[in-house]
This record gives C-alpha cells, structure tokens and sequence, in this order.
C-alpha cells in the first residue's frame, strides 16, 4: 500500500507539471504535439521505473532464483507517429520493464489478484485481467496513459521456474527540441 501511495504522490507531481507546462508552450511546438500530456522524458522514466519496482516488489526476494530487472539502464525511446521519415514529429514515449524468474512456491494467483484490487482501486487508474489460456496477465493504465503489463505462464520452464514479466509504456509526450529519431533512441 505505501508503493500506491508514493505512486499516487509522483502521479499528482505529474499532474501539477503537466497543468503547469502547458502554460509553457510556445512557438516551434508542431501543432501535432501541443494537446500532449506535458511530462519530461525524466519524468515518464521515474514514474515507469516506480511502477515496475512495485509490482516486482509483490514476489517473495526469497523466491527469485533469476533477476533480468533493467534499473539502471536507458530505456528505449518509440516515435508516435507511424511516419518512417520522422517518428518523433507527433511525440514520443519511453518504454521499460524486466523480468524475474522465480520458484514455482510463490501464490500467483493471490498476488495477481492483490495486484488487480490495488490498482483497480486507486482513484482513476484501471486495471484489467487479459483473457489468456496459458497465462495470468494483467493491463494497467494510469490517469496520464501509462500502460504496464505483468504477466506470469500457468505452467514453469524446464527448471521449474516461473518468468514473471513487466512492460510498461508511457504516454505519448512531446519531443524535446533537437532529439533527432535516427540518433536518439534510448534515454
């Protein structure tokens, strides 16, 4: 609960940015980007590493046998636009994420089922099961447009180890002045 309530602090942090950057804006702002959410790249990273870090926090450290966790590394950067030539000139967002492999002792099911209820209930996110048959998938999606995925198979690899996975997406926000697509892909 005191990750969704620091979660819920960086969103309102978020908030009063984007409120007050879009008072910020002025020429050389291309017309297709001006209605995005105001966050920085430094931002959308934090808020993308927050989230990752609390939903691998539901497993059990004793229960991690494998850690592909990605902290300290930049994340990639996706164009908003489907245009070849200039990805970048409708926006950008960052993606992030990792995985673990645990023990097949660990509840996925009441963690994942935690995992709906807390975010579910936290004021303007949502959560949603995906149907899959093969594994337990969860979509959550923040008020700002984060999107993060965890998902976990129903049945272990070969060393009985289960990989619980985490992408998480921001929201598409606007270029920064002199980010060039063909050079600039991570941050």
């Amino acid at each position: 609960m005191i990750a969704a309530q620091r979660l819920t602090s960086v969103t309102a942090a978020l908030i009063v940015a984007a409120s007050v950057g879009g008072c910020a804006m002025g020429d050389g702002v291309p017309a297709s980007q001006r209605d995005l959410p105001q966050i920085t790249l430094a931002e959308s990273k934090e808020f993308l590493r927050l989230v990752d870090a609390d939903l691998f926090a539901r497993f059990p450290v004793e229960q991690i046998v494998q850690d592909y966790r990605r902290p300290n590394e930049k994340n990639t950067i996706m164009g908003c636009s489907d245009d070849l030539e200039d990805p970048y000139k409708d926006g950008l967002y960052l993606t992030d994420g990792g995985a673990i492999y645990v023990s097949d002792a660990v509840d996925f099911q009441g963690i994942f089922d935690q995992i709906f209820e807390d975010y579910n209930s936290n004021k303007d996110w949502d959560a949603a099961w995906i149907s899959r048959q093969d594994e337990l998938e969860i979509n959550i999606l923040s008020p700002e447009g984060y999107s993060i995925y965890i998902s976990v198979p129903i049945s272990p690899n070969e060393d009985d180890e289960f990989r619980v996975s985490v992408h998480s997406f921001g929201p598409c926000i606007p270029t920064p002045p002199g980010l060039n697509a063909a050079t600039d892909f991570e941050y």
